[in-house]
């Protein structure tokens, strides 16, 4: 069973792990990095995006909390 803080706490690690990766998908644009590497890095934030936007939309349920 998941309760909200601990939803809470793995949205704020992905959310920062997301934002890092974004930054360094930018750097690699700059710094010309090779189109491989910079495919793995979209690759696992496109993953981390999908599974923020499915905490979020856990995070919305009004019956997390309770005991079922």
């Amino acid at each position: 069973m998941c309760n909200r803080i601990t939803l809470e706490m793995e949205l704020k690690e992905l959310q920062a792990r997301h934002k890092t990766l974004d930054e360094n998908i930018k750097r690699g644009y700059t710094n010309y990095l090779g189109d491989q590497h910079l495919g793995k890095m979209k690759q696992e934030k496109l993953q981390l995006k999908r599974r923020i936007v499915e905490l979020e939309t856990k995070l919305q349920d009004p019956t997390l909390d309770i005991l079922r």
